[in-house]
């Protein structure tokens, strides 16, 4: 038996399954095969792939990987500003990938540069600040984020605006 974590479509038409302790598995054919070898931790929030061709996975608490653009190798994305644990989410945008962790939501570009979207500030959450869940572009290019409690916010410039509808559901 195998426990599944998710599963993602892949922009070259395959699909990408997480897994518990096996780590993450593309479907080739009717074929389930391992993505990287000795990679056990589980594919949480996301897998995305960027214009380039590279693969992103984002791994409960060991952190976010990236491949090459040839997907035969692997590397784990560094520290510092960049998401290294809890990552819940990984979205393809234009040439980069977002990621979405407890923390926010960072930007990988195609440079390989990381940029923070400003901290959600929300009087109404628990201590500890918002927990994001999910976010999005819209066709206007506009940033759109979603906490674990179902609360919507936009970016606007350099502020998170809370919208009005509460109670979304994923």
């Amino acid at each position: 038996a195998m426990d599944l974590t998710g599963a993602w479509s892949l922009p070259d038409g395959s699909a990408l399954v997480g897994t518990f302790r096996r780590g993450p598995l593309q479907l080739a054919g009717e074929q389930l095969v391992p993505v990287r070898e000795g990679f056990q931790a589980t594919v949480t929030g996301g897998a995305a792939m960027d214009a380039g061709g590279r693969l992103m996975l984002a791994a409960m608490g060991t952190g976010v990987y990236l491949s090459d653009d040839a997907g035969q190798s692997w590397y784990t994305l560094p520290g510092g500003d960049a998401p290294v644990t809890d990552s819940v989410a990984v979205v393809p945008h234009g040439d980069g990938l977002l990621v979405v962790d407890f923390e926010g939501i960072t930007f990988l570009d195609a440079a390989g540069e990381w940029v923070r979207s400003p901290r959600i500030q929300d009087v109404n959450a628990q201590a500890g600040g918002v927990n994001l869940a999910s976010a999005a572009f819209d066709a206007q290019d506009r940033l759109w984020a979603l906490d674990r409690r179902g609360q919507l916010y936009q970016l606007q410039g350099e502020t998170w605006r809370t919208c009005r509808q509460r109670g979304l559901r994923l």
